[in-house]
């Protein structure tokens, strides 16, 4: 019985550790994703910048 319940906790704990390893994974990922759009959004941004520079001639 108690190398049931011995058992059981592993599992429970092995679990825990694991869930938290993948919220840690996924938040990982979506911090990169999130910083990869911001990346993307300047990119255009500054993109569109120098194109509206470029049809105004300069200033």
């Amino acid at each position: 019985d108690d190398v049931c319940s011995h058992v059981g906790g592993l599992w429970v704990w092995g679990g825990l550790g694991l869930g938290l390893w993948g919220v840690g994974l996924w938040a990982r990922a979506l911090e990169s994703g999130l910083w990869s759009l911001g990346f993307g959004v300047w990119a255009l941004e500054s993109g569109l910048w120098s194109l509206g520079d470029d049809r105004n001639g300069p200033h």
